[in-house]
Parts: C-alpha cells; sequence; structure tokens
C-alpha cells in the first residue's frame, strides 16, 4: 500500500497521485488528512483508498469504480456526484452527504447532517445513525437506509425512490408518505447491511412519494415568439429575463424553478420601480436639516 502524506503535499498535488496511482492498480493510504476538503475528488479507476484520519468538504465527490474508507469523520457533501463505487465513514458526516449520488453505495457509521441524499438519483445512502432535518429532500430515486431515527420532514419533496428507517419517524416532509414493505425490499436491505457488518434492525418504516403535489394545477406554457410583453424606450429596473419571469410568474402563479430554488427567495431593491428620477438622490450631503 502506498502512502500520501498531507502534511507535506497539497490536496491537489495529492490528489493528482492517486489519480496516477489508481491507473497502476495501487492501494493508497491518506495520512495526516486534518479534515481537508476535497480529498480524492475525481477519480475514475478502481482505487481503495484508506483516510486515515477525518476528511473535509466533498471528499470521493465526482468519482467513479473508487472505493474509499475514512476511519474519523467527514464534512459536508461526501461522495457528491460519485457514480459508481462506495464510501464508508467510521464517524460522523455533516450535512448533504450523498448528494446526487448516482449508482454509488455510501455508508455512515455514525450520524448524518440535514438534506442526506439531496437530488439522488440512484445508489444506496446508509446511516448506522440518527439522520437530521429533510433526509432524501427532492431525491430521485435510490435508497436511503437510516438505522436511527429519521430527523424532522424525512423525504421532503421526494419524487422517487424510498426511504427506510428502523427508528422513528419524526417528521414527513411534503409529499411523503409510509407505506408498506416488499419481502423482496427487506430482504435486499438486510443483505446490504450485512455486506457491511451492520447489525439489521428487527424492521423499517417505508417512505415513500405520495404523488399529490408531482403536477402544479396552471402549467408553464410554451415560450411565444415575442415571449414577453414589449413597449417603447429603455427599462433601468427589469432587464429582458427579469420581464421573462415576470411574465411566466402571471400565468403560472409560480417563479421559475432554476437549479435548487426558486430564482430570488425575497423582493429585491431592483425590483422597485421609482417615478421619480433618482438619479441625483443622496447628492444632498445635509438631508438631515430638510427633515
Amino acid at each position: 500500500m502506498v502512502s500520501i502524506d498531507l502534511a507535506e503535499l497539497s490536496v491537489r498535488d495529492a490528489n493528482a497521485q492517486l489519480r496516477t496511482l489508481g491507473e497502476a492498480g495501487e492501494a493508497v493510504e491518506i495520512l495526516n488528512p486534518d479534515a481537508r476538503h476535497h480529498i480524492g475528488v475525481g477519480l475514475t479507476a478502481p482505487i481503495n483508498v484508506h483516510v486515515q484520519g477525518s476528511a473535509g468538504y466533498f471528499c470521493a465527490g465526482l468519482t467513479d469504480q473508487a472505493r474509499f474508507h475514512v476511519s474519523h469523520n467527514v464534512g459536508w457533501g461526501v461522495g457528491d456526484n460519485m457514480y459508481s463505487g462506495s464510501v464508508v465513514v467510521g464517524g460522523n458526516a455533516g450535512a448533504i452527504p450523498g448528494v446526487a449520488i448516482r449508482g454509488a453505495e455510501i455508508v455512515i457509521k455514525g450520524n448524518m447532517g440535514s438534506r442526506a441524499g439531496q437530488v439522488m438519483k440512484a445508489g444506496t445512502l446508509c446511516c448506522a445513525g440518527n439522520a437530521n432535518f429533510m433526509a432524501g429532500y427532492m431525491m430521485y430515486g435510490g435508497r436511503i437506509i437510516i438505522l436511527g431515527d429519521s430527523g424532522e420532514r424525512v423525504g421532503e419533496d421526494m419524487s422517487s425512490g424510498e426511504i427506510f428507517v428502523a427508528g422513528n419517524v419524526q417528521d414527513l416532509g411534503s409529499d411523503a408518505m409510509l407505506t408498506d414493505i416488499d419481502a423482496k425490499e427487506l430482504q435486499s436491505v438486510y443483505e446490504f447491511l450485512d455486506r457491511y457488518g451492520i447489525k439489521a434492525p428487527k424492521g423499517f418504516s417505508k417512505i415513500v412519494n405520495a404523488g399529490k403535489k408531482l403536477r402544479y394545477g396552471t402549467p408553464e406554457t410554451p415560450m411565444r415568439s415575442i415571449p414577453f410583453n414589449t413597449f417603447s424606450g429603455d427599462s433601468a429596473y427589469w432587464n429582458p429575463k427579469v420581464q421573462e419571469d415576470i411574465t411566466v410568474k402571471a400565468q403560472s402563479g409560480r417563479y421559475r424553478i432554476r437549479g435548487y430554488g426558486g430564482a430570488r427567495p425575497l423582493p429585491h431593491l431592483s425590483d422597485i420601480g421609482f417615478r421619480k428620477d433618482l438619479t441625483q438622490a443622496g447628492a444632498d450631503r445635509d438631508v438631515v436639516s430638510t427633515v
């Protein structure tokens, strides 16, 4: 096994060595990680990486086929967008563990932070301890196994996939519901736990999407050749994109969704249209004397 000491190398240089060693089929141990961020990012070879300590944000992110073992804790986003392979964390994980995984297996031996498995597509995220709020947020597929308690709003806005909870289901999220477990599904969960040496509980509760909020009552109409109302002159307050968004919101009753959320959660000063010319506002330095 080859050793890489992060007390002597930067993470960038260490990751470059990991890629080379992975192509050569070498197993690697990372010494003195000191919770550094981005350890093992971008590996695409079937390499075994043992992190002797704690890793920081996005450990094992954007990887394929690699197998990681972290002896202590990890920060946010462990296994971010991991395609295949596995991560086993000996301690706790921060927020969004397993975010957007696409087939990987991630096992957290301790507790895990909020929004675990957010927008995951496939694969399995397993937590031997408790989850935090909104586990399975907006998940599209795959499986989450929680041996402890679910945390608040579990399954919030999930559209597919399954969440298995052995402890208390503390609070169901929006459009999530409890359902019966098929015997084959339960057997598959037990086989997964046995493969990673985790003692299986007596039973699980299963959470899936209820299917009541997958469609809006007023769909967004296809864009016209002229996507929004035009007028003569220029606007100093709303550019063409903002005008288009306002038109769509007026038709559908909601902001257009991009990425993880709406365009803006709160009004901005640029949303205000003034009737008076304010280009000279603030020019009077003694404005208090007029009050």
